[in-house]
């Protein structure tokens, strides 16, 4: 029989451990709902901080599945669950949820960055080729959290005859590229697919160029739970900008994408061609702004 402990005197959580998973049992809620998207970021931070477990999917009563390599680890995740509902509250969370939910754009922070030649002539770099063992170091931070994680070219991998990148997160996602145009196309946890994006979703012209203009739709499915999501952005590509992240400095190209349906920003990434990637990245959500920043690289 797995152990049974209660988290808090509240609704929700409770805990139940096994060596071969871990399972979060809380309010009924329907897919979607804030319950089932409060589990999912406390679960993103965890999986940050112990990559020995991944989050595996989050059903419509808003259990969570991690799967894993040790009990021990498996104990490391249980206590960093606790501690994300004692240092993020349900209810505080969900009252800055919908506060931020109300706001048509949140105000974004400042950074170290200026137009290094506002001339809207294309950026003279092909789609970057990637290599195995080519690798990129960021730092994260977002008001659920903050931690470091590491993205690593894996493998080339064909998919229905299409050539993809493979990139490795920790020890068992996969985050599957287009070659020809490194649009992003779905990811795996432990060999499972837990987010496919159709068709392949790519936010850029290849080169970019400032003031070029796209828009994107696609479907975002998470087969694991029965769940899709169309969406539709409008993208836009800036001028090129000397930006400083802890890496260095680094000439980028700035790619801003709106949501389209509810005209709210959805995202601004800094793309460098010396990098082979980006730089800097702001998503946009309902509780606030979540900020990635190069702090190393490995280039073959």
């Amino acid at each position: 029989m797995p152990l049974r402990r209660p988290l808090r005197p509240r609704c929700f959580p409770t805990l139940m451990f096994a060596v071969l998973g871990l399972h979060l049992v809380g309010c009924a809620s329907l897919p979607g709902t804030p319950v089932q998207e409060y589990v999912w970021a406390m679960g993103h931070n965890c999986e940050h901080v112990n990559s020995s477990w991944q989050l595996d999917r989050v059903d419509a009563q808003g259990r969570l599945w991690i799967k894993g390599v040790s009990a021990t680890s498996g104990a490391d995740f249980q206590q960093c669950m606790q501690e994300q509902y004692r240092r993020y509250p349900y209810k505080e969370w969900l009252a800055a949820n919908q506060t931020q939910s109300k706001q048509p754009e949140p105000a974004r922070p400042s950074i170290t960055s200026g137009p290094a030649a506002p001339s809207a002539a294309p950026v003279t770099w092909a789609v970057p080729v990637w290599s195995p063992g080519d690798e990129w170091q960021y730092r994260w931070e977002s008001p659920q959290g903050k931690g470091t994680f590491v993205w690593a070219v894996d493998r080339e991998e064909l998919v229905d005859g299409t050539p993809f990148y493979v990139v490795r997160s920790g020890t068992a996602r996969e985050i599957y590229y287009r070659k020809s145009d490194l649009a992003l196309y779905m990811d795996k946890v432990n060999g499972q697919v837990e987010t496919r994006h159709t068709p392949p979703s790519v936010y850029f012209p290849w080169p970019p160029t400032a003031g070029a203009r796209v828009d994107v739709s696609y479907t975002r499915e998470r087969p694991r739970d029965r769940q899709t999501e169309e969406i539709s952005l409008g993208c836009e590509s800036g001028p090129l900008e000397s930006v400083t992240v802890p890496a260095g400095t680094f000439d980028a190209v700035k790619i801003t994408c709106h949501n389209r349906r509810t005209n709210t920003m959805s995202f601004e990434m800094w793309l460098s061609p010396a990098v082979k990637h980006m730089v800097r990245e702001r998503s946009y959500f309902s509780y606030g702004v979540r900020e990635r920043e190069l702090i190393g690289l490995k280039l073959r």
